[in-house]
């Protein structure tokens, strides 16, 4: 995670994955702070929008982020897609399972990260 994270100083899923590590290790300091450090990331998504709408989505800052979120709050990720807003930004739309068999669809806005992966170029 460290090479990663040096790059990638802001992945949910690495800050989450390295608090585990150290938590395996029983150096419970360490895994506090990358845990603290995950959650303060998934609180902002969660302040960014509600997700319930293609208007109102949660900002994610890599194209995992929208399924870490699940995850972490305590869900399962059912049907997966995409689709765009109403201003053609690319959606990461999301199915949770929520553990009394509901479901909810959370969109995630994850047209920075689409472009950065592309390296500037459209999806079209």
């Amino acid at each position: 995670a460290n090479k990663f994270l040096r790059t990638h100083p802001v992945s949910i899923q690495a800050l989450f994955e390295k608090s585990y590590a150290f938590h395996k290790l029983g150096q419970a300091d360490s895994s506090m702070f990358y845990l603290t450090n995950a959650r303060q990331i998934k609180d902002a998504m969660r302040f960014s929008g509600d997700g319930k709408t293609k208007e109102t989505p949660i900002f994610a800052l890599g194209p995992a982020d929208g399924q870490v979120y699940i995850t972490k709050s305590g869900a399962t990720i059912g049907i997966m897609g995409s689709g765009k807003d109403s201003k053609g930004n690319f959606l990461d739309i999301l199915e949770a399972k929520l553990e009394n068999e509901e479901t909810l669809k959370l969109y995630f806005i994850i047209q920075h990260a689409t472009d950065k992966m592309m390296g500037g170029k459209s999806l079209k």
